[in-house]
């Protein structure tokens, strides 16, 4: 019933390091399988189904040294999430078959993750609305990868692999374009990709 707010069938974290004096706990690959996710706005005075846990681990002194966490890599198997915005009458759903991510630096500390290699087979996105509109991101190549930076984080992908990929985006009170593609209404499926030194800000994606 999408009410649900986490599930996981099956979730292995091994714990390679607890650094207790320096606040560091680092683990192996992270396996989840079976996940599921689903996020929901309620109104439009920024209250999610989330927000009594962020205020039930809130404090009103924060610490002054947060604990850390670093990930080897991530496995990822038949997972799927979804967002509502209920009061704009909109929602987004995704998820992939398999996914796999190497991470070859991770310091929240620092803001900075380096993923060495991905892969995602049969991943989706399905977007939906009533009054968004989706927009399109110009592409650039480039050379080198410097990753992005937003609000302080800087993430690098060096190298990706996708396979059987789906998207899909429908405006519900648009009509139908008269010619052309109709990016109002546009559904695309058994996709495949692969990229390289990629980049990807809010503004922009770009990369080999």
């Amino acid at each position: 019933q999408d009410d649900t707010l986490l599930y996981a069938g099956s979730l292995r974290a091994p714990v390679v390091l607890m650094a207790l004096t320096d606040k560091v706990i680092s683990l192996g690959v992270v396996k989840w399988e079976e996940g599921r996710l689903y996020l929901s706005k309620l109104d439009t005075t920024k209250q999610y189904n989330f927000t009594f846990i962020l205020k039930a681990f809130s404090s009103a002194k924060p610490s002054a040294h947060p604990w850390g966490f670093r990930v080897k890599g991530v496995r990822l198997t038949d997972v799927k999430g979804c967002y509502k915005n209920i009061p704009a009458r909109s929602q987004m759903r995704l998820g992939a078959a398999h996914f796999a991510a190497n991470v070859e630096e991770m310091d929240l500390k620092e803001k900075r993750i380096i993923i060495e290699e991905a892969e995602a087979i049969r991943p989706y996105l399905l977007m939906a609305g009533g009054s968004t509109t989706a927009a399109t991101a110009p592409v650039r190549k480039t050379s080198s990868s410097k990753g992005f930076n937003r609000s302080g984080w800087q993430i690098e992908l060096h190298s990706c692999s996708i396979e059987q990929a789906a998207y899909g985006y429908e405006r519900l009170t648009a009509p139908p374009a008269p010619k052309g593609i109709d990016f109002r209404h546009l559904h695309i499926t058994n996709a495949s990709a692969r990229v390289r030194k990629c980049v990807l800000t809010v503004d922009m994606v770009k990369g080999e």
